[in-house]
């Protein structure tokens, strides 16, 4: 019996972001909060546009 060629994973396309940068020094705690709480919904709204798109469109 013929074994079937195994899938590479796909390479990640993860990057490395630092979220308590030299810029949020002077917010309040609330100000963070919501900084952090907007850039979290930004890339959960950006990786389920990247689930949706054709093979052929990913780069």
């Amino acid at each position: 019996m013929k074994r079937s060629t195994p899938i590479p994973p796909e390479r990640s396309r993860q990057v490395a972001m630092a979220f308590d940068s030299h810029k949020m020094l002077g917010m309040s705690p609330r100000q963070r909060e919501a900084v952090l709480m907007a850039l979290a919904t930004l890339l959960m709204e950006a990786t389920e546009a990247a689930r949706k798109e054709e093979p052929h469109e990913r780069a």
